[in-house]
């Protein structure tokens, strides 16, 4: 947590959140995608489950809930902001050839994120995506 220009520390001291993170292959910074007052995190399982974090106000968070299946497809999952200009953030997933999809978050906490719209930016673009991310 950034505790101000003037307090001589940019953050506060480090803090365990929980353990067992190893279940995951995959972690990522969403910001606020459950429409609370807290930056969220997404975590991918081995068996290709993706698991929403809600932050909490005191820098913790939640007990997990499932989103969804199947993201083992991808490379790799990123929480990239807003990225639609809808004043929600969204998470960006690629797949081995490089093709990308948006999925447009929709600020509800239980499914925070719409379906799938194909993206060719990194695929057109010639640039590998495991350079990139």
């Amino acid at each position: 947590m950034f505790t101000g220009a003037n307090s001589g520390r940019t953050y506060l001291p480090r803090r365990k959140i929980g353990h067992g993170w190893g279940i995951y292959d995959r972690i990522t910074a969403v910001g606020d995608v459950g429409g609370g007052v807290s930056g969220d995190l997404v975590a991918r399982d081995r068996a290709g489950v993706l698991w929403l974090y809600l932050g909490k106000a005191d820098g913790t968070f939640a007990a997990r809930t499932r989103i969804g299946g199947g993201w083992n497809a991808y490379s790799d999952v990123i929480g990239i902001g807003d990225a639609d200009g809808d004043w929600r953030n969204d998470l960006y997933a690629y797949g081995p050839d490089g093709t990308g999809y948006l999925y447009r978050g929709n600020g509800d906490w239980k499914a925070p994120f719409g379906a799938r719209i194909p993206n060719t930016t990194l695929k057109d673009s010639g640039i590998k995506a495991d350079l990139v991310f």
